[in-house]
């Protein structure tokens, strides 16, 4: 309710006039960017034996399956603890 009766901060509407006039480039060039770095992604986990990796149409994120032997949660830590990598 209090936006209706006190408006939206004005930096906040500059804001999205910018977005709304120049959003379309930066949104180009940030999905070529994590275009290419799944492209960089699949192809080195998919190098690794025992990891199979399927592309997403459209997702930046990548799910993988790992056999190793360990839970997931015990790969998670191994990951964290050797290589310093974090995932979820």
């Amino acid at each position: 309710g209090q936006y209706n009766t006190t408006s939206i901060p004005t930096f906040i509407q500059h804001a999205a006039v910018a977005a709304l006039e120049q959003g379309d480039a930066f949104i180009r060039t940030m999905v070529g960017r994590c275009v290419e770095s799944r492209a960089i992604l699949v192809e080195g986990l998919s190098r690794i034996r025992g990891v199979t990796v399927v592309p997403p149409e459209g997702a930046f994120y990548l799910m993988v399956r790992v056999d190793t032997g360990e839970t997931s949660l015990d790969l998670a830590f191994r990951l964290l603890r050797e290589a310093k990598v974090g995932v979820a």
